[in-house]
């Protein structure tokens, strides 16, 4: 501030406003949701008399990037049906960052920095980088979020995990259905030995409830169940299956001979029918016995 008197006579500046002449003296006040401090500026001569009209002072607070965003979870669990198509919702992640979100400071972008397993392709699922949304086997995907609007640069960052998984379902005490099917892809001579997929259950089924069998035509793996599953035993497996092909590698390939995807099972509950633990039941007793005797109890059991 300076007045255009100031050449003819001595001036004397001093500022008015809470914080300054008013309690709390000689502390700014500021708006917290404008990040604004409103002071008044004073021109005066050295008999104290104005020689200028008030003047109002707006000072505005420049957020600094001096935090980084925070998820909300470091693990994130979300469940997609095999098959889906591309864009296929699977879950969301969140991150909040305690910088002014009105600046790139704490704008937060969001994107997948890796997947485990690679497999059948590395990029099996998107996300949203506003939103956090994640669109279409467990997969473990790292995800970041960076403030500065995503610039990696100028951005702080952090990173949280989601983990994602194949579901299927099948009905408890039921033999011979296909409950998940597995895609692979394989860029060799289709219906060859080199393309033909072998898959093999490798964990997750300690009483061989299931089975793997590869469709000749499209080359997917098929859990199938071959043991009936009681839900009251076990109501979800959760299954690591590994795929190779038929044919060995050729020489010289560097490359995995082998890649595994995790499948979860939910069993469904059916109602089973009562049952009597004895039957049938004998039961003795002597001639002559007046009417109304009790003769015996009969108990019945039910499975669910």
């Amino acid at each position: 501030i300076r007045s255009d008197q100031d050449r003819d006579i001595s001036i004397r500046y001093s500022i008015t406003g809470v914080g300054a002449d008013q309690p709390p003296n000689e502390v700014y006040s500021i708006d917290p949701v404008a990040g604004k401090m409103f002071l008044r500026a004073h021109a005066v001569d050295m008999n104290g008399n104005q020689v200028e009209n008030p003047i109002d002072l707006y000072i505005y607070v420049i957020d600094m990037n001096d935090n980084r965003p925070e998820f909300r979870n470091q693990v994130y669990n979300g469940s997609v049906d095999e098959g889906s198509k591309p864009g296929t919702y699977v879950m969301h992640v969140s991150a909040f960052d305690a910088d002014d979100n009105t600046t790139a400071n704490g704008m937060v972008r969001y994107r997948i920095l890796s997947q485990t397993p690679h497999s059948p392709i590395p990029n099996m699922f998107t996300i949203n980088s506003e939103t956090g949304d994640i669109k279409v086997s467990q997969y473990t995907l790292i995800v970041q979020a960076t403030d500065m609007e995503g610039n990696l640069n100028f951005g702080l960052s952090n990173t949280a995990t989601a983990l994602i998984t194949f579901s299927g379902e099948v009905p408890e005490n039921r033999v011979g259905l296909v409950v998940a099917n597995l895609t692979v892809i394989d860029a060799d001579q289709p219906h060859s030995p080199n393309w033909n997929a072998v898959y093999r259950i490798i964990s997750g089924d300690p009483s061989n409830h299931f089975s793997m069998r590869t469709d000749p035509v499209s080359n997917d793996g098929m859990v199938t169940v071959v043991k009936p599953v009681d839900y009251e035993m076990n109501r979800a497996f959760m299954l690591t299956v590994v795929v190779s092909n038929q044919a060995h590698l050729a020489s010289g390939i560097q490359s995995s001979l082998q890649s595994t995807a995790g499948v979860t099972i939910s069993v469904q509950d059916v109602n089973e029918p009562p049952y009597f633990p004895t039957n049938p039941k004998s039961i003795r007793f002597e001639e002559g016995v007046p009417a109304g005797t009790g003769l015996t109890t009969f108990s019945a059991a039910d499975p669910d």
